[in-house]
């Protein structure tokens, strides 16, 4: 598995969070090989979540959250910072459609989800209790926001108005 932009997914690095200009069925590719190399690489749908409710249930399905996961953006935080029930040496979430993501939101909650995500990276990238079972070292945590051609722009515009960044990349695997 080659390429540059994709070689940024195994680093603990920031930008924690990516724009991936790219087809539903190029992210879901992208999925699949990161999972061949043993990434911890989930989908999550945007056309599941429009609104907060969706989100809290497609995240919790998706990640496999246990069953005491209390679908606010606290627990969303504790559990993007465990992963004990996901553990691999990598973990990056694919949010397909994301220009539909929290889109029917009376708030959009996008802000908050893209601070959770960076705060989720920064968490990760810190080695953690290395001399218990639970502990980690450097773990790259990543959230890739897959964005059809069509909605770059209204997607760019979502991004300046919540004051975040996420940088377009090219992760496109060579073959």
């Amino acid at each position: 598995m080659t390429s540059a932009g994709v070689e940024r997914l195994w680093r603990a690095e920031p930008p924690w969070s990516v724009t991936y200009s790219a087809s539903r069925e190029d992210a879901y590719e992208l999925a699949w090989k990161l999972q061949a190399a043993a990434v911890v690489a989930r989908i999550l749908r945007g056309s599941k979540m429009t609104t907060l409710d969706g989100f809290f249930g497609e995240a919790g399905a998706a990640l496999q959250f246990p069953a005491y996961f209390g679908e606010n953006w606290a627990a969303l935080n504790e559990c993007l910072t465990d992963m004990m029930w996901l553990r691999g040496p990598a973990y990056v979430l694919i949010v397909v459609d994301a220009h539909l993501l929290f889109r029917d939101d009376e708030f959009d909650s996008l802000p908050t989800f893209l601070k959770l995500a960076d705060s989720a990276g920064g968490a990760w990238a810190a080695p953690s209790d290395l001399d218990k079972p639970w502990g980690h070292g450097s773990v790259p945590f990543h959230v890739v926001f897959q964005i059809p051609g069509d909605a770059l722009r209204q997607w760019g515009k979502r991004l300046a108005g919540c004051r975040r960044k996420a940088p377009t990349v090219d992760l496109k695997i060579a073959e």
